[in-house]
């Protein structure tokens, strides 16, 4: 037969009331964070030990910063599981107020039963919007289980309280399930994700406006060649490509980008078919050098070899982003 302890109508003081783990917790809590003071304090010093308390200081965090912000994550990670795994059974605020953490037959937790036991805290505090249900289901529940406890097969016990088993009852000590393993593997992975999309979405974004830059500009290649050799038979760079004596291509890229001559400025436009973040900027492109002899195309922001022959610089025809722009146009 399987069977737990007997309910706390059985045994009213075995369990761990609501408010002595409310208690504990807060103990845990106050030592949690002076431990967290103690190490980004120490780690700020070890950064930069002449000025980490002077307030006008431009603290940047090194090193042993970031190895501080590391060991202050793994000790809000492994405080409850080590303490809890341990042969007190019990954190420091547990201890205090003589409660224990065991599972659902009263032996001693696992270092991974623990684990999972405090990863599945994350699921009692998503019960926020209910005002935090989940934890204060230890105080209405049959053996005061929150629900992480629940959840993780366990229960928070008083140490000194007497327990009288039947000799005739085998009890079964149901470990921490997979189910609930695979539940926190979602609850955070979710965030995960979340971070990982707020990383990678913007950086492929920019690849996809950099890209459509590159392939636009590389895309006038034979207009600006048109241009040139205009130039050089009349003297002068259009000032419009309505002068020109070739066909003009309007829209260029699949229609990303329409493309005009400004006073001599070749000016690209992007359209409603480029990325957001291109639509309506611009990009101007200088020819500069020598009429008759060798020229050179001043893209955005970069300067432009030799006298310029164009009416506008590049740059006063540039609205795109400079860290969209192509190297050479930088």
């Amino acid at each position: 037969m399987t069977n737990v302890y007997p309910t706390h109508h059985e045994n009213p003081l075995l369990y761990a009331g609501f408010w002595k783990r409310f208690v504990a917790y807060m103990v845990d809590g106050i030592i949690r964070a002076f431990l967290t003071f103690a190490i980004i304090l120490i780690a700020a010093y070890l950064d930069d030990r002449s000025g980490f308390l002077d307030p006008a200081a431009d603290y940047e965090m090194g090193a042993v910063g970031g190895m501080g912000m590391l060991i202050v994550v793994l000790m809000y990670l492994l405080y409850h599981p080590l303490f809890e795994a341990s042969r007190h059974q019990a954190t420091p605020g547990k201890m205090l107020l003589g409660i224990i953490v065991t599972d659902t037959v009263g032996q001693r937790l696992s270092f991974a039963h623990a684990l999972g036991r405090h990863l599945a805290g994350a699921i009692s505090y998503l019960t926020s919007f209910l005002l935090y249900f989940g934890y204060w289901m230890a105080g209405i529940t049959a053996r005061k289980q929150a629900l992480h406890d629940l959840i993780a097969n366990c229960l928070v016990i008083n140490r000194n309280a007497e327990v009288k088993l039947p000799a005739d009852v085998r009890y079964v000590a149901g470990g921490f399930p997979l189910w609930a393993g695979i539940l926190i593997g979602l609850v955070f992975l979710i965030p995960v994700l979340g971070i990982l999309a707020a990383i990678t979405v913007p950086a492929y974004m920019n690849y996809v406006a950099r890209a459509t830059v590159a392939a636009t500009i590389s895309e006038t290649a034979t207009t600006r060649q048109l241009i040139v050799e205009q130039t050089r038979r009349q003297g002068f760079v259009p000032a419009s490509h309505h002068a020109l004596e070739s066909d003009w291509p309007q829209s260029i890229n699949e229609g990303k980008a329409l493309v005009e001559i400004v006073d001599g400025t070749l000016r690209i436009t992007f359209t409603e078919r480029a990325p957001a973040r291109l639509q309506g900027t611009t990009i101007g492109m200088a020819l500069h050098g020598n009429v008759k002899g060798q020229t050179d195309w001043q893209c955005g922001l970069g300067p432009g070899q030799g006298p310029r022959l164009s009416r506008h610089s590049g740059a006063e025809l540039t609205t795109v982003e400079e860290q969209l722009l192509p190297t050479q146009c930088r």
